[in-house]
């Protein structure tokens, strides 16, 4: 696995390390469907989804000095990160525990078996890794009030959200 990757997937694993937690409010698939449309129309200019904290907020800003997308959707700024975190959560929560684990086995393999790491990095990558494992499984847990919402629009994110080092 080449370091690109790697990095990709640990991205995708501090997944909420970012995410602003957010109350279990209703998700409706109206919202879901309109989350999902926008970020496939932006992705093609801003890449597969990747998060960070600022995430949200940045794909506001850069569609309100462009298309404004999102506002005519009927979102305002908290709206959009609100819905945006809700689908990513649900998002995450839908993927089949054996796929997690298959991802977070490939990762933890890669720190044990990389030659370019001393002992010491390989230490603290690991330390670093299991603190987002522990991450994932918060942000799986919370998303699963938005999963059933989520679900039917799951192929379609699979195709613009990063989950597996692409």
């Amino acid at each position: 696995m080449e370091f690109r990757t790697v990095r990709t997937l640990c991205l995708a694993l501090a997944l909420g390390i970012s995410l602003t937690p957010v109350a279990a409010t209703a998700l409706t698939s109206d919202e879901t469907a309109k989350v999902v449309t926008i970020i496939e129309k932006l992705q093609p200019s801003r890449g597969k989804v990747a998060y960070d904290e600022g995430e949200a907020d940045q794909w506001f800003e850069d569609d309100s000095a462009e298309n404004g997308l999102i506002g005519k959707a009927g979102f305002d700024q908290q709206g959009w990160k609100t819905s945006f975190d809700a689908v990513l959560k649900g998002f995450l929560a839908s993927i089949p525990q054996a796929e997690i684990d298959g991802l977070l086995e490939q990762v933890r393999t890669h720190f044990r078996q990389a030659r370019n790491m001393t002992p010491e990095q390989r230490t603290a990558a690991l330390n670093l890794y299991d603190e987002q494992v522990a991450i994932i499984r918060a942000l799986r847990e919370e998303g699963r009030a938005y999963a059933d919402t989520v679900r039917p629009f799951q192929d379609r994110l699979r195709r613009v959200v990063s989950t597996n080092g692409d």
